[in-house]
């Protein structure tokens, strides 16, 4: 009996599709370049002038791409304003979530989030939006300074001119350690009193989210720049978010909006 070798038309298309499969499944994988692994801090900000609108966001990047994240929306203590995330950008550096619809329009509830970053290999910034379809907010992040050299104390004034708002200046003490961590405790004009604590970026930014002591609240909000070159070193201007008052909607509105201005220097420099 002669053995009868299998036809060529059968094996060779097996063989070839297997070929190809190692050959362009070993480029896909080498022309894959990893995502620049990061911690990034950053703020959510609206022109609506509802403390909804505002928050403060955190987001750790792996070299894969996925990530998680950390961010508040709002200071009332009613409603769903903490939330944590965690997803993958593509190849693009694009992130996309949608979830179901909202039905409490009194607050700002993440339906839907969109999130770029400025590059995939070596990513410096996030930008991005969140909205219920009622609220729609922006997303600012960036790359936090690690040992970012500018360790010390500093005072702050923040002062507001803006009639509609209490007048006059208030003052703020920070600290900085040795990796970038800052902290920061003062008194808006009036006598408020707020604090908070943040990281600077590697583009000597200081983003501020800060909360009002008290009962019912009040928010500073925006970007403080660092610049050691300059007689003040901290300069900016914050959305000021007044305390809350019953709005329509059975929702609370600020009593007040304005922006006020910052600067400091610094008094004492780490040992």
């Amino acid at each position: 009996m002669k053995y009868r070798f299998p036809t060529c038309n059968r094996v060779l298309p097996a063989f070839l599709a297997m070929a190809w499969s190692i050959l362009f499944g070993f480029a896909d994988h080498a022309s894959a370049q990893p995502f620049g692994a990061a911690s990034f801090q950053g703020i959510i900000h609206s022109d609506s002038y509802n403390d909804e609108g505002f928050g403060f966001i955190t987001l750790t990047l792996s070299r894969s791409g996925t990530f998680s994240m950390r961010f508040n929306v709002g200071v009332n203590s009613v409603g769903q304003h903490y939330y944590v995330r965690s997803g993958k950008f593509d190849s693009s550096g694009h992130y996309h979530f949608q979830g179901p619809p909202v039905t409490d329009t009194r607050y700002e509830i993440p339906r839907v989030i969109d999130l770029q970053l400025d590059s995939t290999d070596s990513p410096t910034r996030i930008n991005g939006m969140l909205t219920d379809f009622t609220h729609l907010s922006d997303i600012e992040i960036e790359k936090v300074a690690v040992n970012a050299g500018k360790a010390g104390s500093y005072t702050l004034a923040v002062s507001n001119d803006n009639e509609g708002a209490p007048t006059g200046t208030g003052n703020g003490r920070v600290t900085i350690d040795r990796a970038g961590r800052l902290v920061v405790s003062g008194r808006v004009p009036g006598g408020r009193t707020f604090s908070q604590t943040a990281n600077l970026t590697v583009y000597n930014h200081w983003p501020v989210f800060a909360k009002m002591t008290g009962t019912v609240y009040g928010i500073l909000s925006g970007w403080i720049t660092y610049n050691d070159s300059d007689s003040n070193v901290f300069n900016g201007q914050l959305t000021w978010l007044g305390p809350e008052v019953p709005g329509p909607n059975h929702a609370y509105v600020p009593r007040f909006v304005t922006d006020v201005s910052v600067t400091g220097h610094r008094t004492t420099a780490a040992r």
